[in-house]
């Protein structure tokens, strides 16, 4: 099994066996139900693109990264982007666990996309998110772009 040990949270790649976890983590960070089923669905369609990373401590799921890897007509490099990140907070005794399971989560993830051929790797993160970007830039990201979005479900 691919996991790595940083301080006090191990991470690996998470498998359809994972799905239950993966799927409680979305249901409550994104505020609506998704189940395991559409969990473990979503990760085989993604197998090829995604690499989906779990945050273990005290053999406990607290939290995942998801890193994108995609070719691009723009380099030979393929692009690599982290396109979810999610702790459990609220379950964590030391306060500055969130930011080490964070930086864990990172560093697994830059190996991956470095060993993948990409050299340079995006987040994502909210405007207001002031925490989680003065981590972001202590582990050397830059400000690269606003990123903008338009729903296209009509009502």
């Amino acid at each position: 099994m691919n996991t790595q040990k940083i301080d006090k949270a191990s991470i690996r790649i998470a498998t359809t066996d994972d799905a239950v976890h993966l799927a409680r983590f979305y249901s409550y960070f994104e505020n609506k139900t998704i189940t395991a089923k559409q969990v473990e669905t979503r990760l085989t369609a993604t197998r090829h693109l995604e690499t989906p990373l779990l945050a273990i401590v005290d053999d406990k799921p607290v939290g995942f990264a998801s890193l994108r890897l995609v070719p691009a007509l723009s380099s030979e490099a393929p692009h690599a982007e982290i396109t979810e990140l999610y702790i459990e907070i609220e379950n964590q005794s030391d306060e500055h666990e969130p930011r080490i399971i964070k930086r864990a989560l990172l560093e697994k993830a830059e190996g991956i996309a470095q060993d993948k051929g990409a050299t340079s790797l995006t987040l994502h993160t909210g405007l207001k998110n002031k925490a989680s970007q003065g981590l972001y830039r202590s582990l050397g990201y830059l400000d690269y772009a606003l990123a903008m979005q338009k729903s296209l479900v009509t009502t």
